[in-house]
């Protein structure tokens, strides 16, 4: 690979990779074929979360006047929010068959433990989401949450629930239009609704449970992170991942090509769960989507001794500077 060809829009773009060798003579063909999934760091990263998730549960007062109980509830929605879609996010990882190698199980543990919190149907998302990958920044993206600008009517919008109601229509459509013929399409939209119900299902029971087995609070709060701020969370994090610093807010950008941008933010401890599974290096994801998110350390020091190394610097912020630039160029 030509180091004068390679710059910040080439690994936004995702370049290919086949012929890409490091300083020592190493091709990445060669060297990520070592580079299998962590299990242990796999497992740990998916129970943590809910380690967190469960203090509230554990600490949370069961008998509480209403004031303390409406103090109580709004941070305790936004910490089941946070740690909700650190848990979330390894839907994206099954997607790639990156919690286990073979196939069959890999969709499995994505539909047992997955989809109860996510309401898609892997095979589904899959497809769906390799649009994404394939067209990134392009018309025909079908993950578009960054088209729009971080502003303060957007993230009303996410908290009221309006966001979350506009990404159901979304992946429904998309799930419809990955199916040619119509017998499939009505299968697929049957397939995506059964879903559906059954994480309301889930969720609707939680919900219930926290409210009569702990606290009323403790249920609303669980309500309120699920469905208005897990939601405004992820668009949040998409955005922050793929909008471009000369994007405008009065273009609309499902008309106009945005172009791709992918950046790699920190890995302390807020930037690896905001981030989690590995979507705090979602730049290294974008460039090679076969590799777990469990050896991008690995990754990233091979990328460094690369050609690449220019360009991926060139694209590392943090999420509190790259916010702030987002927030004062739109």
């Amino acid at each position: 690979m030509d180091n004068k060809r390679v710059n910040s829009s080439d690994v936004s773009r995702s370049p290919r990779l086949g012929d890409l060798i490091s300083i020592e003579g190493i091709s990445w063909a060669k060297y990520k074929k070592d580079l299998g999934i962590k299990h242990g760091s796999l497992l740990f990263n998916m129970l943590f979360p809910w380690i967190m998730i469960a203090i509230p549960a554990i600490f949370f007062p069961q008998k509480l006047n209403f004031y303390l109980g409406a103090f109580l509830t709004i941070p305790t929605a936004i910490w089941f929010a946070f740690w909700l879609n650190a848990y979330n996010l390894h839907f994206h990882e099954a997607s790639h068959y990156n919690l286990h190698p073979n196939k069959f199980i890999n969709d499995l543990l994505a539909t047992i433990f997955l989809t109860p919190f996510v309401g898609m149907p892997i095979g589904s998302y899959r497809i769906s989401h390799s649009q994404h990958h394939r067209f990134l920044g392009g018309l025909e993206d079908t993950e578009i949450s960054y088209r729009s600008s971080i502003s303060y009517k957007n993230l009303l919008e996410g908290l009221i629930g309006i966001y979350l109601l506009r990404m159901l229509r979304k992946y429904f459509v998309n799930f419809q239009g990955n199916y040619p013929r119509q017998s499939d399409v009505k299968n697929s939209s049957l397939i995506f609704v059964g879903t559906l119900a059954f994480m309301l299902t889930i969720q609707f029971s939680i919900i219930f449970l926290l409210s009569w087995g702990i606290s009323l609070f403790l249920g609303i709060a669980w309500a309120i992170s699920f469905f208005m701020i897990a939601p405004l969370i992820g668009k949040a994090r998409q955005t922050l991942e793929h909008r471009s610093f000369t994007a405008r807010k009065n273009i609309d950008y499902s008309k106009v090509v945005h172009g791709p941008q992918n950046r790699i933010f920190g890995n302390d401890f807020f930037s690896r769960f905001f981030g989690a599974a590995g979507f705090n290096s979602h730049l290294l994801h974008h460039l090679d989507p076969t590799v777990s998110y469990t050896r991008f350390p690995e990754m990233e020091s091979f990328m460094l001794r690369t050609p690449l190394r220019d360009s991926i610097d060139a694209n590392r912020l943090t999420y509190y500077a790259t916010f702030k630039k987002l927030l004062l160029n739109d």
